[in-house]
């Protein structure tokens, strides 16, 4: 099975992959006439502590859910607001929740409240629009438990990512390639950025454990391209990213 594509960056080795956990990202819009720039900054992925309760850590980043505001502009609430539910990987047998996040009190992209689900960050695209869609999630627990993406590196180009909306319908993307980044030097522009197909990129943290740093060495990223958009009718506000 090819390993994925590793970008040191510089001539030093990089030690093996040894564990996984969840990547924190930070994502920050900045809006400059017609453009829309994406910055990310990429924090330390600290282990996730085994026991989360359900909080509202996505309403702490200082903006109301996306889904109130549009309900709130468009009067006509029988109209259900078009978004992911779940996240399926047939061949590492993921069936995780997806939570809609913004970005938290510090400006991070939040991380879901379950370990077992993943997050889909809202103030972006929504998968199958246009652009770079974006989804994180957690992969070990503080006490070594696998999580939701805890088997993200044994993806392979070819392999099928599924994503299930909340019409019923299925979207499926073909895995493109993996590629693993230092935690410092994550290709924003390529992760974020606008692109003219709809693509969903998967990330999770990898590498080795610092333990002065108390984080994971590396960022692996999954690329997926939309193939297949089963009894999905998406409208024009869809196809803007977000709700």
């Amino acid at each position: 099975m090819p390993s994925p594509t590793r970008l040191t960056g510089s001539k030093e080795n990089r030690n093996r992959m040894e564990r996984w956990s969840v990547c924190r990202q930070v994502g920050k819009y900045l809006s400059t006439g017609a453009m829309l720039f994406v910055l990310l900054i990429v924090t330390g992925c600290q282990r996730v502590a085994p026991l989360l309760e359900p909080s509202a850590a996505r309403q702490t980043w200082g903006m109301q859910n996306p889904e109130q505001v549009y309900r709130q502009i468009f009067t006509d609430r029988s109209v259900e607001i078009l978004h992911p539910v779940r996240l399926k990987i047939p061949v590492l047998g993921v069936d995780a929740a997806i939570e809609a996040v913004g970005r938290d009190a510090g400006g991070a992209m939040a991380t879901p409240s379950d370990p077992n689900n993943v997050a889909w960050y809202s103030l972006g695209p929504m998968p199958g629009a246009i652009g770079n869609a974006v989804i994180a999630g957690h992969l070990d627990l503080a006490n070594g438990k696998p999580a939701a993406f805890w088997k993200l590196g044994r993806l392979k180009a070819g392999d099928q990512v599924q994503v299930i909306m909340s019409d019923g319908s299925t979207l499926t993307f073909v895995v493109e390639r993996l590629v693993l980044y230092p935690d410092d030097r994550a290709p924003l522009e390529e992760i974020f950025g606008f692109r003219a197909e709809p693509y969903l990129n998967l990330i999770t943290c990898a590498g080795s454990w610092n333990k002065t740093a108390g984080a994971y060495t590396e960022r692996l990223v999954a690329y997926t391209r939309l193939i297949e958009a089963e009894n999905a009718p998406y409208n024009r506000f869809a196809s803007l990213g977000g709700f």
